[in-house]
């Protein structure tokens, strides 16, 4: 050590002490008439200090899981440490822990509420530290009061809106996907993004359109998927519907009468005559055959002579083609 004896030996001073000067010192006098001496009990306080080799001044978690807060603080005399809140004292509660005589802070299960600033204060003779720890509770993205798979209907040539609503911490960013593939790799001029992604509109909608979209959410403690089905409905088309068509038949012969109908789903037909559906109980000479495609008069009758519609209808609509039916006697020429 850098020491110096000053006033003729009564003195000795040690300059920029360490705790390696602690120590008795004796000090001893004498002439010709004795000898005389003190011993000096010297103890050198270090203030506290801590090693930031491994500190993580702003710690992350994810929600449910364990978090260590270390505050490995040392000096002379050994320095007490105590606990902060957000600048009030640490309640020590269910899932938290004291460790390490003060030194670590554990929180277990750690939630929402958890996130906060701790403050480790360590105290002794010579000083006081403090260090804050800034702990933020991580939040896997869920989906808001919606179930993981909707489905979507729309007519088509209408647009559709699929709703992602999500949460959690921080607030997950949003990606759109077609079956496996992102929607930015595809140039769908009919498909909007809107609110930050959550939401999808899709204008102009056609059956091409149909399929499985998924609203990807996705942050820093994990990533979660909600898929849309979307399924397209097409109105009713009957070949010829704008057209009358007209038919004749002699008497008590067969007649046919064929209605192809498209859509999706697949249209129910009904038939009608002169706005009065036909059924077996009222029209006891007449068949419906091939899923409603085909309505057969098997014997014609004078009165079986009217208006004829084919009515098919699905969930998209409903759509008519009309026929007009006139039934002549056996020598009609």
């Amino acid at each position: 050590p850098d020491i110096k004896i000053n006033n003729g030996g009564q003195e000795l001073q040690i300059i920029s002490s360490t705790v390696n000067d602690s120590g008795m010192y004796e000090c001893l006098a004498s002439n010709a008439a004795g000898n005389d001496q003190m011993i000096i009990d010297l103890r050198v306080w270090v203030p506290p200090s801590i090693d930031e080799a491994n500190i993580v001044d702003n710690p992350r978690v994810v929600i449910n899981r364990t978090v260590l807060l270390e505050c490995p603080v040392d000096g002379v005399p050994p320095p007490t440490v105590e606990w902060q809140r957000n600048g009030e004292p640490l309640v020590i509660e269910k899932g938290t822990e004291l460790l390490a005589d003060g030194k670590h802070l554990q929180l277990t299960r750690v939630q929402v509420s958890h996130t906060a600033r701790y403050t480790c204060i360590a105290s002794n003779t010579a000083g006081q530290l403090t260090k804050n720890f800034d702990l933020e509770v991580l939040v896997p993205p869920t989906f808001i009061g919606q179930s993981r798979t909707e489905i979507i209907e729309v007519v088509q040539n209408r647009s559709a809106y699929l709703q992602c609503s999500t949460e959690g911490v921080p607030a997950p960013s949003i990606m759109w996907l077609k079956g496996s593939t992102p929607l930015l790799d595809f140039p769908y001029t009919n498909m909007r993004e809107m609110g930050n992604g959550r939401r999808l509109e899709l204008r102009n909608v056609q059956i091409e359109d149909e399929g499985t979209f998924t609203c990807r959410a996705t942050n820093v403690a994990g990533q979660n998927d909600k898929q849309f089905r979307l399924k397209v409905h097409v109105p009713p088309r009957i070949n010829g519907e704008r057209e009358v068509m007209e038919l004749s038949v002699i008497v008590r012969r067969p007649i046919r009468f064929e209605c192809e109908a498209t859509g999706q789903p697949q249209p129910s037909i009904n038939w009608l005559k002169d706005g009065r559906e036909i059924s077996p109980e009222a029209f006891q000479n007449m068949r419906i055959a091939d899923a409603g495609k085909v309505l057969q008069i098997i014997s014609a009758q004078s009165g079986d002579t009217g208006s004829y519609t084919c009515s098919a209808e699905n969930v998209a609509g409903r759509t008519n083609k009309r026929y007009s039916l006139q039934v002549h006697c056996k020598y009609f020429k």
